[in-house]
């Protein structure tokens, strides 16, 4: 195991740990010791288990969440960051745009995608709309369109 630490003796210890986070964050990616992580929310069965096998090929630690209250508890552990929310509304639309809120709030710098079939389409430019989704990615989705939306945090 690496151990960092830095010290800022001008600032909160607030401040102090947020810039320690960020710079601990960085130096963990830049040096290879930390791995992007991925929350996969109200995905279900078979969807689920090709969905988190691909997301796991593009380099993403992968954890998952049945619904939105489990989703929201990962959300708000402080000792994980998350760098993609993957969430499908089909079973909880409520919920979803619930845990987007949340992850936008909470992670503003991570992609937030919304799975979506096309019976969802409102919801899905919805979420685009407010902010809440960075990319939305259809039922029918493959390897390349995947890999282009969770693009920018790998």
């Amino acid at each position: 195991d690496v151990f960092y630490g830095v010290a800022f003796a001008q600032v909160s210890a607030d401040v102090d740990d947020v810039i320690h986070n960020a710079v601990l964050d960085g130096l963990e990616r830049y040096l290879g010791h930390g791995e992007p992580r991925a929350l996969l929310a109200h995905v279900a069965g078979n969807k689920r288990r090709s969905l988190e096998q691909a997301v796991r090929a593009l380099g993403f630690h992968v954890v998952t969440a049945d619904d939105a209250s489990e989703a929201l508890a990962c959300l708000h552990d402080d000792q994980q960051r998350y760098d993609a929310i993957l969430v499908s509304p089909e079973s909880e639309r409520e919920g979803a745009r619930d845990v987007l809120e949340e992850a936008s709030q909470r992670f503003p710098d991570a992609r937030r995608v919304l799975l979506a079939a096309s019976a969802r389409a409102d919801l899905s430019h919805l979420a685009l709309h407010l902010g809440r989704a960075t990319a939305v990615l259809p039922s029918a989705w493959d390897a390349t369109a995947l890999a282009r939306a969770l693009g920018s945090a790998a």
